[in-house]
């Protein structure tokens, strides 16, 4: 009760928020890495790099904008060859172009529509064999999606009948 208490009276740290939600879903990612089973810790979200393949969509934030006017429409699709608290790892066949985007991150199990959107800062990008791209992309905080961006990823997302 008392760390609530003086939560309330300290500042928001917004890239703290993303990494321990960052955090929570490398934990979810690499479930063999328990605590439980691999020793007790302090804290119960893994901040250790993961390697695993996860599917994003990453959207370019249009320079001196905010992450509100990234259109999911202009989203690319790419790969995580790596997770961890502090950012992404991913692979892309096509150049990302500019220095912040909006990462779309499923949060959760396959079968739930649930997404954490992150705002993301390009670290790096290197051409790799094959015609791929690996960007490391720093996470700087959570993004609370407006209406539109949820529409749009719905319609991105939506399965065609077949």
């Amino acid at each position: 009760m008392i760390a609530k208490v003086t939560r309330m009276f300290q500042r928001r740290d917004p890239q703290r928020e993303a990494t321990l939600a960052l955090a929570r879903i490398t934990t979810l990612t690499d479930v063999s890495s328990l605590p439980w089973d691999s020793g007790i810790y302090d804290d119960r979200r893994s901040r250790d790099q993961v390697y695993a393949a996860l599917g994003v969509w990453v959207t370019p934030i249009p320079a001196g904008q905010s992450a509100d006017s990234a259109s999911m429409h202009d989203a690319q699709q790419a790969v995580c060859s790596d997770v961890r608290a502090e950012g992404f790892g991913v692979l892309t066949p096509v150049a990302f172009r500019g220095d912040e985007f909006l990462v779309t991150v499923p949060n959760g199990g396959e079968t739930e529509d649930s997404w954490k959107f992150f705002v993301v800062t390009c670290c790096h990008q290197t051409s790799q064999p094959g015609g791929w791209h690996r960007v490391g992309l720093r996470v700087e905080r959570i993004h609370d999606p407006t209406s539109t961006q949820m529409r749009e990823l719905r319609e991105l997302t939506a399965i065609e009948p077949v």
